[in-house]
């Protein structure tokens, strides 16, 4: 038992050098769309300021908007930025998007623009998939990129759910972020289709699906955390919102036709061996679980 204390204690130690990076790239200047964007920001920011009390890491946040919504400050950003073997990174982009490559499911974005962009032989708008790249290059141990374009609006309202246990959050925090490694990549939605939300407190569908997906497990205690991986996750964002059990829409939720894209690549060797939570792998495929401590299921 002393060992696993131990054990415990250097995991809790160590893990307050780590950052969880948010980099939160958002069209908020947008006369339609830039309610939507602010709202989902925001969404984003608690969620991951959740994820920084239930796993120790420090947040580190930087923000694109209004002047700095352009592709050279994400890419300075992306290159830049002082990160560590063992940090997470997590890259939200919310705006318009498009698709000029036909070989990826995945969107480019629509940033401000400089005069040599515009030209023939400019460098084209970053991508997700290019997004994506950088930071594995960066040799971070895990990298969540997600790109919610959108260029229509409905409306939709927001539903409440009750606050779970907080030991039982804390262990799925830490098993999400702290317990994966690799790179995942997320779209809101697939190349031509309507991306729906609205400008009210409620903002883009798809953000508030991800933030209900985040509610539902954790409302489902230990058999939920038994789920918390990152495709399993992310294939409870793809809920249909006429499954929902909520009062009312405030459009027919039969109309919603959007299917959201992610994709998983495993880890590489460096960044499994930066896993901080590796070394008790035995431990936890034995199914054994302590109250408050990090549990793993395989």
């Amino acid at each position: 038992m002393k060992w696993i204390l131990l054990v415990l204690l250097f995991l809790s130690f160590s893990v307050k050098s780590q950052t969880l990076h948010a980099i939160m790239v958002s069209d908020v200047e947008d006369p339609k769309l830039g309610g939507v964007s602010l709202r989902d920001e925001e969404t984003i920011l608690q969620i991951l300021k959740s994820a920084e009390s239930g796993t120790g890491l420090e947040l580190k946040t930087y923000y694109h908007n209004r002047a700095s919504f352009t592709a050279k400050a994400v890419r300075e950003t992306l290159s830049q930025m002082r990160v560590g073997a063992k940090d997470v990174v997590f890259f939200y982009y919310t705006g318009l998007g498009f698709y000029p490559d036909a070989n990826s499911q995945f969107p480019t974005f629509k940033l401000k623009e400089s005069f040599m962009q515009r030209l023939p032989v400019g460098k084209p708008p970053p991508s997700l998939d290019e997004v994506g790249d950088i930071l594995q290059q960066r040799g971070v141990r895990l990298n969540v990129v997600m790109a919610d374009c959108r260029n229509t609006t409905a409306s939709f309202s927001d539903y409440p759910g009750p606050i779970p246990d907080e030991d039982v959050r804390n262990v799925f925090w830490k098993k999400l972020f702290l317990g994966s490694c690799g790179l995942v990549k997320i779209a809101s939605a697939k190349e031509g289709q309507k991306v729906w939300g609205d400008g009210r407190p409620s903002g883009s569908m798809y953000i508030f699906l991800f933030n209900k997906a985040f509610e539902e497990l954790l409302e489902s205690g230990f058999d939920g955390i038994r789920q918390a991986t990152w495709p399993q996750f992310l294939k409870k964002t793809e809920t249909h919102p006429k499954t929902l059990d909520m009062d009312f829409f405030s459009f027919d939720p039969n109309d919603y036709k959007q299917t959201p894209l992610f994709e998983i690549k495993a880890c590489t060797a460096s960044q499994r061996r930066n896993n901080p939570i590796r070394f008790l792998s035995a431990f936890y495929d034995s199914g054994a679980c302590f109250r408050g401590a990090l549990c793993l299921w395989p």
